[in-house]
């Protein structure tokens, strides 16, 4: 299968993690940055620390870590649960 652009591929909002998580495994560069773009757009105190975990660019795992920390009275209380003392070590 032949990719054409990452527009014709139908990412949402919705569908977005899966298929990040199937680009990264199979290492497609394009789609993972648009991914990531569509991540970074989207983010609020629900889903930062999401997203940050999805990260594979520098940039984009830069950019999240930073929301987060401005944004952490906020997004504490959505995942602070979430993490364990091996995921904040990155």
């Amino acid at each position: 299968m032949f990719i054409h652009s990452f527009n014709h591929l139908g990412v949402s909002e919705k569908n977005v993690r899966e298929i990040m998580s199937a680009a990264t495994f199979l290492k497609i560069t394009p789609i993972i940055e648009g991914c990531e773009k569509i991540l970074e757009e989207n983010m609020d105190s629900s889903n930062s620390i999401s997203a940050w975990k999805l990260a594979q660019s520098k940039h984009f795992k830069n950019n999240t870590l930073e929301y987060i920390r401005q944004n952490f009275e906020k997004v504490k209380f959505f995942f602070f649960f979430f993490l364990n003392s091996y995921s904040l070590i990155d």
